[in-house]
């Protein structure tokens, strides 16, 4: 299975349209400038909204909280009180981030109801870290990696890949576009993988408050101890295509 999510809108808002197997399946926005921020993926199928306050209720919702900011505002506050405090605070969060595996943000998923029904949160030690999606009781792991132009994001279960995300760094009026590969019998994921790629171009890529209109080309590397779990064989074992060669038209 492959899942296209392509941004069709950026600068002001954040819009994207997602295609399953070229068909265009949801619809999706993202909102960055609150301190909770919140992405919505939609189900074009108008029968299946749900009004609530005017507004309409999407298929899934995101709340993200990032445990960074939250940590910065807490050092600002105590900038008032005392720079011994803060200074130990720092330095307590600093021996904490290096010595032991953190939790930097948190994404709860809802669905239309309101029930919780997934969460992404993303841990780091040091200078390593993973992204761990949390499906009932399900536990996956994702891990990012960059090389050149290019960044991918694998996702593990247990010691099994079963998905690989792909994302071109050159972007074009800042609208990022994203290609999962999904095996076939993980397609319960689909919709929750669909979410966790908004959560994680909100965070990644999310550009706000930036307008900036033509080409950008980025190039990027990284280390780190998890970069072993990217294989670079695992997507042509199992997908017949090429990262370069897919239909970007609106189906």
């Amino acid at each position: 299975m492959i899942i296209k999510v392509r941004q069709t809108k950026a600068n002001i808002s954040h819009k994207f349209r997602i295609y399953y197997d070229n068909k265009r399946k949801f619809d999706g926005t993202q909102t960055g400038y609150a301190r909770c921020p919140s992405c919505w993926l939609y189900n074009l199928d108008e029968s299946l909204y749900l009004e609530g306050r005017g507004k309409r209720k999407g298929l899934l919702r995101a709340k993200i909280l990032n445990l960074i900011f939250c940590i910065g505002a807490l050092i600002t506050w105590l900038s008032f009180i005392s720079v011994p405090i803060v200074i130990l605070y720092v330095a307590l969060f600093f021996f904490i981030a290096t010595r032991f595996p953190t939790v930097s943000d948190l994404c709860i998923i809802l669905d239309d109801t309101g029930k919780k029904v997934a969460s992404f949160t993303r841990h780091v030690k040091g200078l390593t870290g993973y992204h761990l999606i949390r499906i009932g009781d399900e536990e996956y792991r994702a891990y990012s990696l960059s090389r050149s132009h290019y960044q991918y994001i694998s996702v593990y279960s247990g010691d099994t890949q079963i998905a690989q995300i792909n994302k071109d760094l050159h972007t074009v009026n800042n609208r990022d576009i994203y290609i999962l590969y999904l095996l076939d019998d993980q397609e319960a994921m689909a919709d929750f993988l669909s979410m966790f790629v908004l959560y994680f171009d909100n965070h990644e890529h999310g550009n706000f408050g930036e307008v900036f209109v033509g080409t950008k080309k980025n190039w990027h590397w990284t280390w780190s101890k998890t970069d072993h779990f990217y294989d670079e064989n695992w997507l042509p074992s199992h997908f017949d295509v090429d990262m370069d060669d897919w239909d970007d038209s609106e189906e």
